[in-house]
């Protein structure tokens, strides 16, 4: 979960989504996550959905928060293969059932 973002006075990075790339084949998904320079990305998969956050370089200039919250449209393997990269994250997802979406 990610941490909350205070008041609307503090001086605290805004919460950005970034650019995520969707790729499929019949039995996996593939996330390609446009950030450069993430520090420590928070990851929460389930069956049914997925949450993504991190800080990091995205699209704007400077360091930002980034979120993204979304639902899978059937259910997946929630162990999720993470690898992270100079230019951004990856995240290789396993569908429970082999067949297109």
């Amino acid at each position: 979960m990610p941490p909350s973002s205070g008041s609307e006075g503090n001086s605290s990075p805004r919460k950005l989504s970034p650019f995520v790339f969707w790729a499929q084949t019949q039995s996996k998904i593939s996330l390609r996550i446009s950030l450069r320079d993430v520090s420590t990305p928070v990851i929460n998969a389930t069956k049914d959905g997925m949450e993504f956050f991190a800080h990091g370089v995205g699209a704007n200039e400077g360091r930002n928060e980034y979120y993204f919250k979304f639902v899978f449209f059937k259910s997946v393997n929630p162990n999720v293969h993470v690898s992270t990269k100079q230019m951004g994250i990856e995240i290789m997802i396993d569908k429970e059932e082999s067949e297109w979406w």
